[in-house]
Parts: C-alpha cells; sequence; structure tokens
C-alpha cells in the first residue's frame, strides 16, 4: 500500500492559496532549507541555519564536513555557504536546459563580492500545484521538485532596467544532488576553484 497523506493545508492555513501568495513565502523557505537539510543529514554532513535577521549577508546556510585527513588538502573541515531562494514559477530558457531566475540586488551584490570562499545560490524549483510541495506516504515522505546551485561569482547576469533584481542563467544540469553536494565540498577541501561548467 503506497497511500499519500497530505489532507492539511500548506503552511497551517485554513485553506490553500495560489502557489505564487506571498503568504507561503516562509513555507518556501522552510521546505527548501529541510530540502537541503535531508541531503545533509543522508551525508553526515553538520547544516548550520542562520536564525532571522543573522543572514545580513546573504547567507542562510553553512553545510560542514566532517573532518578529513585526505591527502592533498588545503582545508581539513570544508564548509559551503548557501544563500536559499525558491520559486514555483520557474521561467527557461528556449531549450529547457537553464532556469532564468531574478535574484535581488541586494543578494547578487553579497554572492559577487570578493571572498575566499564566495557562497553559493541554491533555488528549489517547486511545482505550481501546493499540494505536491511535501507528500507522506505510507512507505516514504517527498520534498519536490529540483535544487539547483549556482555561483554567483564572477557571473555576468542580465540588468532588468527599473526593476532591483538581476537575471541569472542557471544551467539545469547544476543539479544539487547528495554526489554534487559532496564533490562541491570535496573542492573546497582541495582549494579548487568551483566553476558553473563543474561536470
Amino acid at each position: 500500500m503506497n497511500e499519500t497523506h497530505n489532507n492539511a493545508f500548506c503552511g497551517g492555513h485554513p485553506e490553500f492559496y495560489p502557489h505564487n501568495d506571498h503568504r507561503y513565502n516562509q513555507t518556501k523557505e522552510d521546505i527548501s532549507i529541510s530540502y537541503l537539510g535531508s541531503m545533509c543529514a543522508y551525508l553526515g554532513l553538520i547544516m548550520d541555519r542562520r536564525s532571522s535577521g543573522q543572514d545580513r549577508d546573504s547567507i542562510d546556510v553553512s553545510v560542514k564536513s566532517y573532518k578529513r585527513n585526505d591527502p592533498g588538502i588545503v582545508e581539513s573541515r570544508p564548509c559551503l555557504d548557501f544563500q536559499m531562494k525558491s520559486t514555483s514559477m520557474p521561467e527557461y530558457d528556449r531549450d529547457k536546459k537553464v532556469l532564468k531566475y531574478e535574484l535581488g540586488i541586494k543578494n547578487y551584490r553579497d554572492l559577487n563580492a570578493d571572498s575566499v570562499r564566495p557562497p553559493l545560490l541554491a533555488v528549489h524549483v517547486l511545482p505550481p500545484d501546493v499540494s505536491r510541495w511535501v507528500s507522506v506516504a505510507d512507505d516514504h515522505l517527498a520534498i519536490t521538485e529540483r535544487m539547483l546551485w549556482f555561483n554567483v561569482y564572477g557571473s555576468s547576469p542580465s540588468t532588468n532596467p527599473g526593476r532591483k533584481t538581476v537575471t541569472l542563467s542557471i544551467p539545469l544540469k547544476n543539479a544539487l544532488t547528495t554526489q554534487s553536494l559532496k564533490r562541491l565540498l570535496d573542492m573546497v577541501a582541495h582549494g579548487e576553484t568551483i566553476s558553473n561548467d563543474l561536470h
């Protein structure tokens, strides 16, 4: 038996609202952090979430690895900082290979600032059907749909005249998975530059 149990309304609200309703903003953030947190738990990583008001430098969570003693490493406890975003209204390029994501100017400047270890952007793509965001069945719990990572540092986004945003082109191949998360931490441990062409 694989019955799905999703009788509760999202966000504790008395009814479902359109997926882009502002009342879901906090819920989307919490779900995206849970998505990343599940991968960290599986890999035995430590995820620290900053409390509200402490993300002034556009860092929401930090993911830290266990202590490592691999040959050639330059950082024994590698760490990745993430700015977490989500969207239920994804826009793609014509070939459906790139997510066109609008990022606030303030976040862009923070993520593009000179840093020894630039923070990464993580974008959680959710379906427009709110009831599908999280589903619990007899044999599993699922968080849809996918999460992408992107190194904003040194990127060349498109500006949006009259709007306080820039548009980033995030390749769909930049899926944040247990495998890619581990590889990104490996790169940090060995002092390698994280490129958006990493594949």
